[in-house]
């Protein structure tokens, strides 16, 4: 099994930062698949 907990990501601004998400969590299990999908430039692999 795969968890994960309390994730987060935040991106620094001159004034701050802006937090995109915070407290996401998943669980994948022996032979779950999970993908990340969204539309072209949103941050998917960051």
């Amino acid at each position: 099994m795969l968890v994960a907990e309390a994730l987060g990501k935040t991106y620094p601004l001159p004034k701050g930062e802006l937090r995109v998400f915070e407290g996401l969590g998943f669980a994948l299990e022996r032979g779950e698949l999970a993908a990340v999908m969204g539309a072209s430039g949103v941050g998917k692999t960051t």
